[in-house]
């Protein structure tokens, strides 16, 4: 996050979730990573989002919601699979 280009290769997958301190949900523990979130550009709403993810599931935004809210700078194609 610290970069100023965060580059996403299309097809790839980045998930998102709330997160858990000792193993158990923690309040406290998300609100600091939405803190950091937000001190690197992402949006709010995506922050919120990530808040209401279960630490037991995975949000996967698409590129293009990456994009909207500031995660990523760009999404690049992979180049071709090499034949040998």
């Amino acid at each position: 996050m610290a970069s100023e280009r965060r580059i996403f290769v299309r097809g790839a997958r980045l998930g998102f979730h709330s997160y858990t301190l000792d193993g158990k949900e923690s309040d406290r523990a998300t609100c600091e990573m939405g803190l950091y979130y937000s001190y690197f550009g992402t949006k709010q709403d995506c922050i919120d989002r990530i808040a209401l993810t279960s630490a037991t599931a995975v949000w996967f935004p698409t590129a293009d919601e990456l994009r909207n809210a500031h995660v990523i700078t760009e999404v690049i194609i992979p180049p071709p699979k090499s034949r040998w």
